[in-house]
């Protein structure tokens, strides 16, 4: 839905001159047909801790996103993690945002994090994902799905960031090669 931002306002009605924390935003905005919306920033942020807390992070904010729902987030500390739902794995990258610049930098990084030929086969299989959505694999590389056309879909980005996160958890301790047997309900 397209809309434009009014004013960010905390949990609890503070004005933003305030100094409300990040972590308490919300944003109201007006929708183009003219209908109040309140949506709330910190609900990413929210399933990010959540789901990837028992790696360490503490997310402050989402420095950037690519078509396929990795995410470079900076935690409270300042340093930027990335979560690649694909590998199901969320590590950190960069110890600041500045040392996050020199890695964006890099030809390797750039390859890796565009994914251009995966993202021009999932767009011409699938088209542009809808606002929310990214593209996803059906079943993560870590777990033998390949990255194929018949293994891209579209999914909901905290969808994806949930359930990654949720399954990085349960195979976290398995030893590389451990057999996993995957239920989807």
């Amino acid at each position: 839905m397209a809309a434009r931002c009014l004013r960010f306002v905390s949990r609890d009605e503070r004005d933003w001159s305030e100094g409300c924390i990040v972590a308490d935003l919300a944003v109201l905005w007006i929708s183009l047909d003219g209908q109040l919306v309140v949506g709330r920033l910190m609900d990413l942020l929210e399933t990010i801790r959540s789901a990837w807390g028992f790696t360490g992070l503490a997310p402050r904010s989402i420095v950037a996103e690519n078509p396929f729902g990795n995410l470079l987030v900076e935690d409270v500390s300042g340093r930027i993690w990335r979560i690649f739902p694909e590998e199901l794995s969320c590590n950190a990258v960069a110890s600041s945002p500045q040392d996050l610049q020199r890695l964006r930098s890099t030809p390797d990084f750039l390859t890796d994090w565009e994914m251009e030929q995966l993202v021009s086969l999932a767009t011409s299989a699938l088209g542009t994902p809808m606002e929310g959505r990214c593209f996803c694999l059906r079943v993560p590389a870590v777990l033998g799905g390949s990255y194929e056309r018949e293994n891209l879909d579209t999914i909901l980005l905290s969808e994806l960031i949930s359930t990654a996160g949720d399954m990085a958890q349960q195979i976290n301790d398995l030893p590389d090669g451990a057999k996993v047997k995957l239920t989807i309900v």
